[in-house]
């Protein structure tokens, strides 16, 4: 499996809807669908498994999406490397909201930011 940690392009959320249109007035729990688009100079091996670690909240608190990246285009410049780009996407249901990764996950994080704990206020004084 490979993981990701850096070279994030997009990350969007987007909740389901409160009521199922058949029945209007009950309602069931709602969850989210995270979508976390990356790229890389080095393309993913077909149907190879990722796991990408992002942070969106910006406030230190990991989550992962395990499962196969979609290819979702290459850039290709004169003079300069290809770039791929992929897709992950993945729901979180309601229990599972405040639920983050544990432990110590290798992340890039912007030099300024690097020394404030994952817990603490992440923005510098």
């Amino acid at each position: 499996m490979i993981e990701i940690n850096d070279g994030f392009t997009s990350i969007s959320a987007g909740a389901d809807p409160a009521f199922p249109p058949l029945s209007p007035a009950a309602h069931r729990p709602t969850g989210a669908r995270v979508t976390v688009d990356f790229c890389r100079e080095v393309a993913l091996p077909p149907g190879e498994i990722v796991c990408a670690y992002y942070d969106f909240a910006g406030n230190g608190r990991l989550r992962a999406v395990t499962g196969i990246a979609e290819l979702t285009y290459a850039e290709v410049k004169w003079g300069c490397p290809v770039v791929f780009h992929y897709r992950l996407s993945h729901w979180i249901g309601p229990a599972e909201l405040m639920h983050f990764v544990a432990g110590e996950v290798p992340i890039a994080r912007p030099a300024e930011l690097a020394d404030v704990a994952p817990t603490g206020d992440p923005i510098p004084a």
